[in-house]
C-alpha cells in the first residue's frame, strides 16, 4: 500500500487552513522489505509499519521527516527495516525523498540524529554487509550489529553510510548498557558516548571520521 505525509497549516483557532498530501512512492518504501521467511523469529510479513520519529525545521522553511519503516510478521514481531526520510519546503512541496537501509532486525528503532549546518548524522545499529545500501531481503536476517551512521546531504538527499565498530565489544572489551540514544557530539566528526565494561565499570568510547 502507498504511504506518505499529511500536512496541515492551522490558524489560531485550531481551524485547517490548508492541507497538503505528498505520497511516498513504492518504488522509495518497498526498496528494502521482503516477503521472505525470517530467520529468527519465522513467520512472514503481514503488514507494513512507518512511523514518524523526528520532524526537523531549518531557517530556511524546510522540513525533515525521519520515518521508521518495516514491518509485522504473523508471529507478532516487529522488524524495522529502513530508515525514510522525507524533505518539505516551506510550500510543503517535496525536495527530496530517500529509503535508507539499517538491517533486517527485530525491534531495531533506537537511533540518533545530530543536525549540522549542511548535513546531519543518523546513528542506529546497523549490518556492515548493507553498506553497499543492498536491500534486506539479501542481508543474513537478524545480521551482525555494528555502531553505523549515515551522512546525509540537506540540500540534496545524498547519504554516505559509515561502519565504526562492533557494537558489542571493542578488542577484547564488551559494551554493557548504551545505545545511539545517548550518544553525544564533540564537533562535527568527532562523538562519544558513556557505557559500561565486565564489572559495571563506568567507560567513555570516543570515535569519528
Amino acid at each position: 500500500h502507498t504511504i506518505g505525509l499529511l500536512t496541515q497549516v492551522l490558524d489560531k483557532s485550531g481551524s485547517i487552513i490548508d492541507e497538503t498530501v505528498n505520497e511516498i512512492p513504492l518504488s522509495i518504501s518497498q526498496l528494502y522489505t521482503t516477503n521472505e521467511k525470517e530467520k529468527s523469529n519465522g513467520g512472514t510479513r503481514i503488514s507494513n509499519t512507518a512511523e514518524i520519529e523526528e520532524i526537523h525545521f531549518d531557517d530556511e522553511g524546510n522540513s525533515t521527516f525521519i520515518i521508521n519503516y518495516g514491518f509485522n510478521n504473523d508471529e507478532g514481531y516487529l522488524y524495522e527495516t529502513s530508515f525514510i526520510i522525507m524533505q518539505l519546503n516551506k510550500k510543503n512541496e517535496v525536495n527530496w525523498v530517500k529509503s535508507l537501509p539499517k538491517a533486517l532486525r527485530y525491534n531495531n528503532n533506537t537511533y540518533k540524529t545530530f543536525w549540522n549546518e549542511n548535513n546531519f548524522e543518523l546513528f542506529f545499529i546497523g549490518d556492515p554487509k548493507c553498506n553497499d545500501l543492498t536491500p534486506s531481503d539479501k542481508s543474513p536476517g537478524i545480521g551482525e550489529k555494528y555502531i553505523s551512521s549515515y551522512t546525509v546531504d540537506n540540500a540534496t538527499g545524498e547519504a554516505v553510510r559509515t561502519t565504526y565498530f562492533n557494537s558489542e565489544k571493542i578488542g577484547k572489551i564488551g559494551l554493557y548498557q548504551y545505545s545511539p540514544f545517548n550518544f553525544s557530539q564533540i564537533s562535527e566528526h568527532e562523538f562519544y558516548f558513556k557505557c559500561y565494561k565486565k564489572g559495571k565499570e563506568d567507560i567513555f568510547v570516543k570515535f569519528g571520521y
